[in-house]
């Protein structure tokens, strides 16, 4: 199986609205909330910084066709919930270092999901993503999402991808996740994907088959407007029906992205 990527600066100038820098977003929670030592820690601005950041990409996956809720908080408690999911007392931070994985229960506190700290993680056939982005000794900052409805193919129009600062890795993008529809089973998948970041970074796209992975590449990006072309040749035939997900790691900046569009075969709207 084999993903390609070509790349093409279409404009070096930016005209989309874009995602906040972490840094500024933190300063301003830092203002508001100020650590005193008692009732304010570190870990609260940081999950405070991650939950602004994360509601562009609430709103403008709304307005694409899907429904994404979550939150950033702290996985030990008070814990961090969805409708379906849950992080809650069941580790410590030392604990998800030790063992090498966040444990995600559903809303009964049953086991769901074993996800590596320090990635952008999904889980529940890309229902569930987590992202762990801090161990403290007992504490630790962990991001839910649940993908309750994806965008569907074809995609045009502004999903701000903003970025989070992850230790030991540095910044990671919210993800674009889309559904396609093609009239059948194919091998060879064909797609536009283009954008607007404001810093360099790594394009990351994959693509899913009923939950498992089938394909992934990244390639450097420049600043700029870009146009690239995805091509995915799988030796088995992938569904009619598989996951997209694109994202812009290395900048904190993130990205815009405005289309994602397969060529070959067409997808058909949802």
């Amino acid at each position: 199986m084999v993903l390609s990527i070509s790349v093409e600066t279409v404009r070096p100038h930016l005209r989309l609205r874009r995602p906040r820098l972490f840094s500024h977003v933190r300063r301003e929670v830092n203002e508001v909330l100020p650590v005193d030592g008692r009732e304010v820690v570190e870990w609260m601005q940081k999950c405070a910084a991650m939950n602004h950041i994360m509601s562009p990409w609430f709103n403008d996956y709304s307005n694409a066709g899907g429904f994404i809720e979550g939150m950033s908080n702290d996985g030990w408690y008070p814990g961090v919930f969805t409708t379906s999911y849950q992080v809650f007392a069941r580790q410590t931070g030392d604990a998800v270092a030790r063992d090498g994985y966040v444990r995600v229960d559903n809303r009964y506190g049953e086991e769901v999901a074993r996800v590596p700290p320090f990635q952008r993680a999904f889980f529940d056939r890309l229902r569930g993503l987590v992202i762990e982005t801090d161990l403290y000794s007992v504490q630790h900052n962990t991001l839910l999402a649940e993908i309750r409805k994806k965008a569907p193919l074809p995609f045009r129009g502004e999903l701000r991808l903003g970025a989070i600062e992850v230790a030991k890795v540095g910044w990671l993008s919210l993800p674009g996740v889309f559904r396609a529809n093609f009239l059948r089973p194919t091998r060879r998948i064909r797609m536009r994907v283009s954008y607007e970041a404001a810093m360099p970074g790594v394009l990351r796209v994959e693509v899913y088959d009923n939950g498992e992975l089938v394909e992934s590449g990244s390639i450097e990006s420049d600043a700029g407007r870009v146009s690239t072309i995805v091509t995915v040749e799988s030796d088995r035939l992938i569904s009619r029906k598989p996951d997209i997900v694109v994202s812009y790691d290395g900048a904190e900046a993130g990205a815009t992205l405005y289309e994602v569009r397969p060529l070959v075969p067409v997808s058909l709207p949802l």
